[in-house]
């Protein structure tokens, strides 16, 4: 893969295969979109049950999963002790803040 020299950090520029969860339809669409526009392979999820499944099932297939913080089906923190005892992979988890 791939990777650009940001700082002290690689980062791969093209063809990372993301898993993202969230269940928020809007910010899932938009997120992925920008990240397909960067070259990465997104598959996008809205349940945290069935995109853990697909984890267990195909792990090999993703290199980076990223989690919406606010998820329905279960706490964010779960998700992320249920994908570690899977296959360590990294995780970025994010949230969209929005003042009322």
């Amino acid at each position: 893969m791939d990777c650009e020299k940001t700082g002290n950090v690689d980062i791969p520029s093209a063809g990372l295969r993301i898993l993202l969860v969230g269940h928020d339809t809007t910010s899932l669409s938009n997120v992925a979109a920008i990240l397909e526009e960067h070259s990465f392979k997104v598959t996008a999820i809205q349940q945290a049950t069935i995109a853990l499944s697909i984890l267990r099932e195909q792990i090999d297939q993703f290199d980076l999963v990223i989690v919406d913080v606010d998820m329905l089906e279960m706490d964010f923190l779960d998700f992320i002790k249920s994908t570690q005892l899977i296959k360590e992979k990294p995780i970025i988890c994010k949230t969209i803040f929005s003042k009322s």
